[in-house]
């Protein structure tokens, strides 16, 4: 694969200038607002604090609902997607052609390698302002480069976000290195800053039912006991174990010789009492793995860690695996061949040299990552084998001087060049993922990426809706994709909302916390789908049923009915004689309700199948039922 990469990065390089994708928003342009809140939004300002009168600085936790239909659609012309939202919001929409064995490089000036077989990105719809209740947005049938779609299956992601009204949250953000967490599995949840490093072993835990902007001071200050003396400095990140709340993670970033400490993975359990986060001395070696490089990221995924392990003495570019219990390294993932730059030496003879990653993160597909010091995005699964890459020429986070992408025919980011990379961020579903910038004279922005590592978009917030002002910096974003209703985004701010320059501030300073409604929500369209609805009846189903076909025998299509006691994700797919699967029906999130659907002979290519028996079966929750119908010509 090594000298594939350097192929892809001369052709990435080397193709001219095309149409200009990715901009911002019309409505998200730089340097379109005011350097603050602006008052005919209602904000009025006290103490140097600007606040809203008619909300508190407590938030309004209103989870993002979308309900979407499958449609059907013959891959010709434009087609309207209608969706019922709970609230007002941004909304894109986001077209995928399922079934796409393709691989290489794809998009403008081949900027997205695929790896892997995966969905293929088509297009998305400009953001849409819209209200709460029914909506349509059209897609024009056209795929990202002008030509039609044709015909063929295709999945459609719809992203929401609700950046409308802002909401203070929590003060567990900092200037710190390492990205914030939110804890929804304890009640009420609970939000975690990374650790201090001026003066050290300093983290801040807020909680989301907290009102911050009335009462500023009125975090939780913990400590850490930690492996070895008082001043060590260096700690990174505070990550909260996916499974067990009682759990942190974080790491001493690298070794330092000074004090004799070593760099690694450090485990921690609460001391609630004491509000300290104790070092768990039988994980690793007296309470320490030893990492092999420069880590600031801690991501804990079921029972392994991973950790980006960038430079350091070995020189290495990597991601390494530990395992939760014993601290043992179990792997290490090499990714030299996409984060390294060409260096020279005393000589002045080039060579490779690591550079990155050192910014990671995990989805249900695998690993995510980035560099401060290159273009490259990766998708890897959790073995490392890499799915998808986003590199240079959309206009997405690429790292280049305005000059560079002039030549390119992209707009650069902010006043000619991106700013360096701090945090990334990925969606568990693994359908969306976002890069943060600091320094970029913007303020509040997030790039993003879709399924298979195309650019969709960068994104603003508009900080006239929020109590601090253009100034503030977002450093990193988490999502919370918890099926609670704490579910949605939420960025940190560097604005100290203390106020205060000293004291309990300690060094990097208390950081606001916000939360904004978000979710992705997964329809169907293209030839062969069929929409799945409601059939009416009276009262809630008492159990999960799936009925007979009718017709049946059939020709040219049969009715399949079915119900659900309980809101629960429903899968309804069609098979051959020999096991093969021939189409998907229903892929949906349902409410407990009587539904039916209907299938027209064709698999999902839209081709028409033979005559002969086929088996459709129904999956929803533990419910499993299969059932015969006959295709007569």
């Amino acid at each position: 694969m090594q000298k594939s990469f350097l192929s892809f990065l001369c052709i990435a390089v080397l193709v001219s200038a095309g149409a200009v994708f990715g901009q911002f928003d019309e409505q998200h342009r730089a340097g379109t607002y005011p350097e603050g809140p602006n008052p005919t939004k209602g904000f009025i300002e006290a103490g140097g604090m600007w606040y809203h009168p008619d909300r508190s600085g407590l938030g309004v936790f209103n989870k993002m609902e979308v309900r979407v239909s499958d449609i059907a659609w013959n891959g010709r012309g434009a087609v309207d997607i209608p969706f019922n939202i709970n609230q007002r919001a941004h909304v894109t929409i986001v077209i995928y052609r399922v079934g796409s064995n393709e691989t290489g490089i794809t998009g403008p000036n081949g900027a997205w390698i695929r790896l892997a077989p995966q969905p293929m990105y088509v297009n998305r719809t400009p953001m849409q302002d819209v209200g709460r209740g029914n909506n349509v947005i059209r897609w024009d049938g056209l795929n990202w480069d002008g030509n039609p779609a044709g015909p063929g299956t295709y999945e459609f992601d719809i992203i929401a976000l609700n950046d409308f009204d802002a909401n203070v949250v929590g003060t567990a953000q900092s200037a710190a290195w390492g990205p914030h967490s939110v804890d929804t599995k304890v009640s009420p949840p609970e939000t975690w800053s990374p650790f201090q490093e001026t003066p050290s072993n300093v983290c801040y835990m807020g909680t989301v039912d907290t009102d911050y902007i009335a009462n500023p001071t009125a975090f939780d200050l913990w400590t850490i006991s930690a492996i070895g003396p008082d001043e060590e400095r260096n700690m990174s990140g505070n990550q909260v174990d996916d499974l067990d709340s009682r759990i942190h993670w974080a790491s001493r970033r690298r070794d330092n010789e000074a004090l004799g400490l070593l760099g690694g993975i450090i485990k921690l359990q609460r001391n609630d009492a004491a509000k300290d986060l104790e070092a768990v001395t039988d994980f690793g070696d007296n309470g320490l793995a030893q990492n092999r490089g420069d880590s600031k990221f801690v991501v804990p995924v079921r029972n392994m860690i991973y950790t980006p392990a960038n430079g350091g003495p070995n020189g290495l570019s990597a991601v390494e695996v530990y395992d939760k219990s014993s601290g043992e390294r179990v792997k290490e993932i090499d990714m030299f061949e996409w984060f390294s730059v060409v260096r020279e030496d005393s000589l002045g003879n080039p060579f490779l040299a690591p550079a990155g990653p050192n910014i990671l993160d995990a989805n249900q597909r695998g690993l995510v990552m980035s560099s401060h010091n290159t273009d490259h995005y990766v998708q890897t699964d959790f073995d490392g084998n890499v799915l998808w890459v986003n590199t240079t020429g959309d206009g997405i986070k690429d790292w280049i001087s305005a000059e560079a992408a002039a030549a390119l025919g992209i707009t650069s980011h902010a006043n000619g060049a991106n700013a360096v990379t701090v945090g990334l961020r990925s969606h568990w579903s693994g359908s969306f993922s976002t890069a943060t910038d600091q320094h970029n004279q913007i303020g509040y922005n997030f790039a993003s990426f879709g399924r298979d590592g195309a650019g969709l978009f960068l994104h603003t917030f508009d900080p006239s809706y929020t109590p601090f002002g253009y100034s503030s910096e977002m450093k990193h974003l988490i999502f919370v994709d918890s099926g609670s209703a704490y579910d949605g985004m939420y960025p940190g701010s560097n604005h100290d909302i203390t106020g205060e320059a000293d004291g309990f501030r300690a060094g990097e300073g208390t950081g606001s916390l916000m939360y904004y409604p978000f979710g992705i929500f997964v329809g169907r369209l293209g030839a062969g789908v069929t929409a799945v609805e409601e059939t009416g009846a009276a009262g809630t189903p008492e159990s999960y049923t799936l009925s007979e076909a009718y017709p049946n025998p059939f020709n040219p299509e049969t009715t399949i009915e079915f119900a659900v006691p309980s809101d629960v994700l429903v899968k309804l797919d069609v098979y051959n004689s020999v096991g093969q699967q021939v189409a998907s029906l229903v892929n949906d999130e349902l409410t407990a309700g009587s539904y039916k659907t209907t299938w027209d002979a064709r698999d999902e290519t839209g081709e028409q199948v033979s005559t002969g028996v086929y088996f459709y079966r129904m999956q929803a929750g533990d419910f499993t039922d299969t059932r015969t119908m006959t295709l007569l010509k």
